[in-house]
């Protein structure tokens, strides 16, 4: 990504989809036109307990299959919600940078 002179890119991080839309509103309400949300798998390093917690919603997801187990869902399960994280990133005018950070720190698991 190349920046024009007094632009600033921000990629910020969403555990679940609803911050990430909350975060996505905000901005463009504040008026930050070029807002875009997209999926990415979450990522599990060694002795992160996103794995556990991956792990953990997994058989929660399955119990609940089971559970629902002869009565019709009316969608198909490929995968657990848990899977992935949402990304947003935004550029910004220099002077803009700071309303845009603050909007998303309120939302984000990690900001850059």
């Amino acid at each position: 990504m190349h920046l024009a002179p007094g632009q600033r890119a921000i990629l910020s991080y969403y555990n679940s989809l609803a911050r990430a839309e909350q975060a996505a509103r905000e901005l463009k309400e504040a008026g930050f036109r070029s807002v875009e949300i997209e999926r990415i798998p979450k990522l599990s390093l060694p002795g992160d307990d996103s794995l556990r917690s991956y792990a953990a919603g997994v058989a929660q997801l399955m119990q609940t299959v089971t559970d629902m187990e002869g009565q019709p869902t009316g969608w198909p399960i490929t995968e657990p919600l848990e899977s992935h994280a949402y990304l947003i990133t935004l550029v910004v005018d220099q002077q803009n940078a700071n309303q845009a950070l603050s909007i998303v720190r309120k939302y984000a698991s990690i900001v850059n």
